[in-house]
């Protein structure tokens, strides 16, 4: 079986959204093909790249929306502390309200107001919140 062709280098080694490929001229062929992992619904990672629960959180950034959070054992994740949970557990994802809060396979959706927590960004704009005592 021949190799897959490239990706454009604006995807290559990272998870990303699959309508944004197919946007950017990246066939639906391609985007199924075996060097590829369905980490989410509508996201593709190289293959490989979402092992630990670190990786398998930073995948699930293509489906955030504004508003959303990483929070608990994910946000714990992206500031590099010892947690628990691989690429198959949930991640945890708090919406700012008014938002609804996520509801997707492979998710753990919350929802919180903004008074109750403290929002932040990890990680080259990664977003996150955490309780209003905790500090990033």
């Amino acid at each position: 079986m021949p190799s897959p062709k490239p990706l454009p280098a604006a995807f290559s080694g990272r998870a990303f959204a699959v309508p944004v490929a197919v946007a950017s001229g990246v066939t639906v062929s391609r985007l199924r093909a075996g060097d590829l992992d369905a980490a989410f619904h509508g996201v593709r990672a190289p293959l490989g790249r979402t092992r630990s629960f670190r990786d398998h959180v930073r995948a699930a950034l293509p489906r955030l929306r504004p508003g959303d959070y990483f929070s608990h054992l994910a946000a714990l994740a992206l500031v590099e502390a010892d947690v628990i949970g691989s690429q198959h557990s949930p991640v945890d994802v708090s919406s700012l309200s008014p938002l609804a809060r996520v509801r997707a396979r492979g998710f753990r959706g919350h929802e919180i107001g903004a008074e109750s927590v403290r929002l932040g960004a990890v990680g080259g704009g990664v977003p996150l919140c955490g309780s209003s005592s905790e500090v990033f």
